[in-house]
């Protein structure tokens, strides 16, 4: 069951576990124009309104998920991660607002790196997730990814997502430039097929 605690980015657009509380709709208000394109996508359509998500956005993410065929987050596990000038926002069970919590970047990012893995899940999109600095063999993979291929449960690898951020202990220095280029690399070297199948890859950065 997702945390009640919810969250702002410094940098990016704020993620949430549930998403800030939308205007009260009837279910005769929600109403998603249908196409034989989208119907593939119903089901991740139910899912995010079922989640609070506006039609129209709801109808955004659920079609992006089938346009992207693999995103990847570069996540941010450097020592400038332990500074305490993160926050994350807290909603009731009514999603009404309750208070600010300040926290450290890292527990802004464990938030949110465990809400996206959960949502890619959800909407069966390839999602990798990988830490600048190798975590150590005892703590959990430098990569790991979800919905890419079944070959582990669901529950597995959000356990594995959830164990590992929670188990890293931000340190170290910030190599972002090598991961871009490796990153630059790997798309460059996809995009003859991505461009034949209509397909799109996407980049984050977390931090």
């Amino acid at each position: 069951e997702p945390s009640p605690r919810q969250r702002h980015t410094r940098s990016a657009p704020a993620s949430y576990h549930s998403p800030i509380p939308p205007p009260h709709l009837s279910s005769s208000e929600q109403v998603v124009p249908q196409d034989d394109s989208f119907r593939g996508c119903q089901k991740h359509l139910d899912h995010l309104l079922m989640q609070g998500f506006p039609s129209g956005l709801a109808r955004a993410v659920a079609e992006n998920s089938q346009i992207f065929q693999h995103r990847l987050w570069i996540v941010d596990n450097s020592g400038s991660m332990q500074i305490e000038d993160g926050s994350l926002i807290e909603y009731n069970k009514a999603n009404k607002f309750v208070k600010v919590h300040r926290v450290s970047r890292w527990e802004e990012i464990q938030d949110t790196v465990q809400y996206h893995a959960s949502m890619a899940v959800s909407l069966d999109s390839p999602t990798t997730f990988k830490l600048l600095n190798d975590p150590g063999v005892d703590i959990g993979p430098q990569q790991f990814s979800v919905a890419m291929n079944h070959t582990h449960t669901s529950e597995e690898e959000l356990r594995t997502v959830r164990d590992t951020m929670t188990n890293t202990n931000p340190s170290g220095v910030t190599p972002l430039t090598r991961h871009i280029w490796e990153i630059q690399q790997k798309i460059t070297d996809q995009a003859p097929e991505l461009r034949r199948e209509g397909k799109k890859n996407r980049y984050s950065h977390c931090y």
